[in-house]
Order: structure tokens, then sequence, then C-alpha cells
């Protein structure tokens, strides 16, 4: 986008009112015109404009006399009846959809403060896309029938991140997450948690590798401390649980035995 462009909103409602408060955060934005807008508006420093939104040689007429670098469709009226065409008619940038089920690439702003940029097939975000949460989220990857499905990296207000495969909107077969404190997981993912064989890693120095059921350590894996000392044993709901062996650095072995949820028996 160019530098100081000015902007133009269609529309009235609480859709477009956040349309242009996010657009008005770009350093980019000159200003932001909302047509028809409403009073309250104004307060936001949004300029509105009493164009109806269905009047579009109106609008186009405004377009052309104030310079407006992109106009953004928010009432789905307007795309039924068709601004997107009337526009692109006389080479003028919108952003909307040919009809009233969205197909093609665009941004879509929700009332809640979200955005959408990516692609949509008819109606549902599919393919590659862009959502931006209000509270600060962010996901970039694929998407299927309006739901993270495919490869994507979501990255947490926080500073936390993951990256990996989605299924039905949550982490589901491979994948990395990042803790914002420096702990990291890599490995098998379902139903959102670590289910199958992964690497926890720790900011302590400890590094466990082997199975996970639900979020913990269960089955058989290796744990290993900041000073090479490894346990190679059985893990049952997090904690040691089973047969083990306990070695040092130089793989000699400082003991063995049995644990049982946590305590050693022997």
């Amino acid at each position: 986008m160019k530098e100081n462009v000015n902007l133009l909103v269609v529309g009235s409602g609480g859709r477009e009112h956040a349309i242009c408060k996010a657009l008005l955060k770009s350093e980019k934005v000159a200003k932001v015109y909302c047509a028809p807008g409403n009073p309250g508006m104004t307060f936001d420093g949004i300029e509105v404009v009493a164009i109806d939104e269905l009047d579009f040689d109106a609008l186009k007429g405004f377009v052309y006399d104030n310079d407006i670098e992109w106009t953004f469709v928010g009432p789905e009226d307007a795309l039924v009846a068709g601004i997107v065409d009337s526009f692109r008619e006389d080479n003028l940038k919108i952003f909307g959809w040919k009809d009233d089920m969205q197909h093609g690439k665009g941004i879509y702003f929700f009332h809640t403060g979200d955005r959408y940029e990516g692609s949509y097939v008819q109606g549902e975000r599919t393919g590659e896309g862009i959502y931006y949460h209000a509270s600060g989220n962010k996901y970039v990857g694929s998407f299927k029938d309006g739901k993270q499905e495919g490869h994507g990296t979501f990255t947490w207000a926080s500073g936390a991140v993951y990256e990996g495969n989605w299924k039905d909107n949550q982490r589901d077969g491979y994948g990395t997450y990042k803790w914002n404190v420096g702990d990291s997981y890599e490995g098998e993912w379902k139903d959102n948690k670590f289910n199958g064989q992964g690497t926890l890693i720790q900011t302590d120095g400890t590094k466990y590798k082997g199975g996970f059921v639900n979020g913990m350590e269960e089955g058989s894996g290796i744990q290993e401390d900041k000073n090479g000392n490894r346990y190679e044993g059985f893990f049952k709901q997090g904690k040691k649980h089973g047969p083990f062996v306990e070695t040092d650095k130089n793989g000699k072995v400082i003991r063995k035995g049995t644990y049982k949820m946590g305590r050693l028996e022997n």
C-alpha cells in the first residue's frame, strides 16, 4: 500500500465501524471515509459521507473526487447488487466479492475486531489465508470449510508459537510448539495435546524423548538432565513408573530399579 492513502468503507453498521477503526491504525493511511456511516463513527476519527451504499455512481464519483486508493465493502446488499463489478468496470480498486457467496481472495472484517485475509470458496474460508484475532493472536496457513486445516503457524500474543499440522481448528499431526518462556515440544499431536512420540526440551536443561498421552509422558522414554545424566524407563501420567536404568554422562550405570507413580520402590 502507498503512503498517506485515503480509503472508503461502504456501510453503516458495527462491522463497518470495526473495519474503519482497523484501517485507521495503519501508519500508511491518511483518512478513512465511511458511506453512509453513522454519527458515532466521528468520535473515532472516521469521516462519514452521506451517500447511500447502493448509489454506486455517487460512490464512484466520491472515489474520483477524493483520491480514494481502495474501497472496502461491508453490507451484503451492496455485494449482491453488484458493487464489485461496477467499480471494477471503471478500474477502481475495491475489496469485496462478486456475489453474495464469497469466492476468491479478499479481506473480511468481523464486528469483534477480528480480520481474515485470504481465499474463500462458496462462502467458507478455504485455501491459504491469514486470520488476525483482536486479542493479538494470528494464524497463517491453510483453511478448509472455515476452519484451520492442513499446515499452518499460530502465534499467540504472549509470544508462544505453534507450527505444524491442523485438523478441525485443532493441532493434530506433527508440529512444533515453543512457549514464550523458551521451552519447546516437537512431535505428534492429537486433539490439541501431545499424543504419540515427541521431544520436550525445558529451559532448565531437562530433555525428554518418548511417548505422550493427552499431554503427559506415557510409555517408554528417556529423560536427560542438564548434566548429561539419563533416565531410561517407563512413565505413566507424567510420572516415572516401572523398571528403569539411570546412567551418568559417560554411560556408567548409577542405579537400576523400579518406580511406582514417581516413587522409587527399590
